[in-house]
């Protein structure tokens, strides 16, 4: 049964929860191709790619007619046409670029949101599938610095840190050990720029097979250590290890999320970033929330160390009552609803206009241990993203 916040955004952003499917081209094509073939030969591999996609695509929807009588025709929207249409001229500009690279090139220099948007655009694009079925999600980050000239990314460096960024990916992909795996996202954001060069920090989610039950609630076994990978604790100390509470819920929230219907992709990545500690609710490390805060509405007893918050917080101090690294079902369940209150609710209320038109994309918790002589705090601090659903209705041409 899926929890009341998730379906409540479900309703309240039309969006439908269907039963996500295999038939789509996956990252691991590239991956593969990548290694069997020159790097010369990459950028060739567009008839191939769609030949393989018609004959995948054919038979696939063939047996689906079988099934149902009829076929569904997929209907883009008017606004899946028009950010399609501008991903492809960006493409178009990039492909004519990298195949003349001794001409000097025609196309302006690009502002450094421009360069975010369009590259996270058509990497996505390309590559992603918001809607591949997956159990586990996989987080990572890659940096990229391109140097700046006026302040602005010449079009060509444009180019040379798509296919930085695509090649980096197929190097993290290839390293998961996993027979299915899938491209799910890429977030693409600037870390730090100081007018000659940008850091742009690259987030891929890449999804994998994994244990089933993570649309359950957590069960009577689910005793597990606050943070650091320390597994379960209580009486099943020692199993576990290499996951921990944060990774737990986090990878609940995640399974949970509600699904765009049919084969999409995200664009426009933002982030809310939430922290008990710092009572903290901000979008894109700027603006900070000012309507709401993640203490617990309804705790009885404030203060106590128990369910304080929405996210875990607990201080320690010699003699203090109730301190406890180990978190209980009954917590691990609390905290999970509470994530999901501020995923499906609290984000939207503080930053309203901000994520008009975005739905959840994925998050990403953490632990932290804070300490302040005698005095310390273990907490867990989240990042969550939303993006911009796109449907395509199959996977998009390579």
């Amino acid at each position: 049964m899926l929890p009341l916040p998730v379906i409540q955004y479900m309703i309240a952003s039309g969006k439908t929860l269907i039963i996500r499917s295999n038939e789509s081209i996956t990252f691991n094509k590239f991956v593969t191709l990548k290694k069997n073939k020159m790097k010369k030969l990459y950028f060739n591999l567009t008839i191939l790619s769609a030949i393989g996609m018609l004959l995948f695509f054919s038979c696939s929807k063939e047996s689906e007619q079988k099934d149902t009588g009829q076929q569904k025709v997929f209907q883009p929207s008017e606004q899946d046409v028009l950010i399609e249409g501008k991903i492809l001229a960006f493409k178009q500009k990039l492909e004519y670029t990298r195949e003349n690279p001794n001409l000097k090139s025609g196309e302006a220099d690009l502002t450094i949101e421009e360069a975010v948007w369009n590259i996270e655009a058509l990497v996505n694009y390309t590559y992603a599938d918001a809607s591949a079925e997956y159990e586990t999600l996989i987080n990572d980050q890659i940096n990229i610095t391109v140097n700046l000239s006026d302040s602005k990314v010449a079009f060509y460096d444009a180019v040379n840190t798509y296919d930085n960024i695509v090649d980096s990916i197929a190097v993290k992909f290839n390293q998961i050990q996993s027979e299915e795996k899938y491209l799910i996202v890429v977030d693409v954001s600037v870390i730090e720029t100081d007018g000659e060069t940008v850091t742009f920090g690259i987030d891929p989610g890449i999804g994998t097979d994994g244990p089933p039950g993570w649309f359950n609630d957590f069960g009577p076994t689910d005793y597990w250590f606050y943070g650091q990978l320390d597994g379960k604790c209580d009486q099943y100390i020692g199993q576990g290890i290499g996951s921990d509470a944060a990774e737990q819920i986090q990878f609940k929230v995640n399974m949970r999320r509600s699904l765009p219907e049919g084969h999409s992709y995200f664009i426009d990545i933002k982030n809310v970033y939430c922290n008990p500690w710092s009572e903290e609710i901000t979008f894109e490390q700027t603006l900070q929330c000012e309507c709401c805060d993640l203490l617990n509405p309804n705790d009885p007893n404030p203060g106590d160390n128990i369910n304080d918050y929405l996210l875990f917080l607990n201080y320690g101090y010699p003699g203090i009552n109730n301190f406890h690294d180990c978190i209980p079902p009954n917590e691990m369940n609390f905290y999970l609803g509470g994530l999901e209150e501020i995923v499906y609710n609290i984000a939207y209320d503080c930053f309203s206009q901000q994520l008009s038109g975005k739905i959840f994309v994925r998050c990403d918790m953490d632990w932290d241990l804070i300490p302040a002589g005698e005095e310390y705090w273990i907490l867990h601090n989240v990042n969550i993203q939303y993006g911009i659903s796109v449907g395509s209705g199959g996977p998009p041409p390579r």
